[in-house]
């Protein structure tokens, strides 16, 4: 509760790439973090703590940015396409955490999902437009030239 506190009262003051791209680098270490070091029960608790919580502060943008970045005509789509693309990411995460866990072990498993954390940092370093305080018609022509 207090990281998702956090990112909406912020969201509007630091910026939606403040807000996207240096979370994604920091929750990648700090899984990474609990990977090498997984004795530590100090540095399990923090980095699984600080994760959790840039990690909620950070999901405040699923309400504003999607709506932000597709033009009008096909933004309920692409907010759709987006809210469905996440749930088809959780689900293929649940069933292939299992089986990641098994075969490949804890500390395996961690450094794939900071290894994902940190391609999503990278893609977003280079995607991700900046939106705030852009109205939408402004934000939308921001969104397409970043991709161009």
């Amino acid at each position: 509760m207090l990281g998702v506190t956090a990112g909406c009262l912020v969201v509007d003051r630091i910026g939606r790439r403040r807000l996207l791209i240096p979370p994604f680098w920091i929750t990648a270490g700090c899984l990474a973090l609990v990977a090498v070091w997984p004795g530590s029960t100090p540095v399990i608790v923090a980095g699984f703590l600080f994760f959790i919580f840039l990690n909620a502060a950070s999901s405040a943008l699923t309400a504003v940015y999607p709506l932000e970045v597709f033009p009008t005509s096909m933004r309920t789509t692409g907010v759709g396409f987006a809210a469905a693309m996440s749930r088809v990411g959780a689900a293929i995460g649940t069933f292939l955490l299992p089986m990641g866990l098994d075969r490949f072990g804890v500390e395996f498993v961690r450094l794939v999902g900071a290894g994902v954390l940190a391609l999503g940092g990278l893609v977003s370093h280079f995607l991700a437009p900046e939106t705030t305080d852009l109205d939408l018609a402004q934000a939308a022509r921001a969104a397409h030239s970043a991709r161009d």
